[in-house]
């Protein structure tokens, strides 16, 4: 009876382990726009997203996730997504201004939301297009970067 008991929980920890929600990704860097790339066209990155997280926004289409972030006295916002039957993952960053820092400072970055999402979206997209275009020798920080993503796969 020991035995069937041992042989049941093993297979449940064994079954839990093979389905669990965490995604490993190999993804290729094809677009880059920023002053400071850290990345070139081409190169890849390993990526790891425990779906079951409230870390990310998972839905039938998309894999989202934002960041609020102070480092120093710069303020910046980003946010990526995951195009779950393209493998497109998109990634825009912008420094932004402290009042605009304040509006999304309180978020709870451990439960994100769509609406959160959207709101930061809209902002990084029109604050990151106005740096951009700006004449000053000083820009604020800025970056797109897309990528074509795929399954990650063991080698050996």
């Amino acid at each position: 009876m020991k035995k069937l008991l041992g042989i049941v929980v093993l297979g449940l920890l064994w079954s839990s382990v093979t389905f669990s929600k965490e995604l490993k990704l190999k993804c290729t860097y094809k677009y880059i726009d920023t002053e400071y790339p850290i990345y070139k066209v081409g190169e890849d990155v390993y990526l790891v997203y425990d779906l079951s997280s409230k870390e990310y926004i998972v839905t039938e289409g998309y894999i989202k996730s934002y960041l609020v972030s102070k480092i120093s006295d710069n303020y910046y916002l980003n946010y990526s997504e995951i195009h779950r039957l393209s493998g497109e993952k998109i990634e825009k960053a912008a420094q932004v201004e402290k009042s605009q820092f304040l509006e999304f400072e309180n978020l709870d970055m451990k439960n994100k939301d769509l609406d959160a999402f959207n709101k930061i979206s809209r902002a990084v997209n029109r604050t990151f297009y106005e740096i951009k275009t700006s004449k000053l020798n000083n820009k604020p920080m800025w970056g797109e970067w897309k990528s074509d993503c795929e399954i990650a796969k063991k080698k050996f």
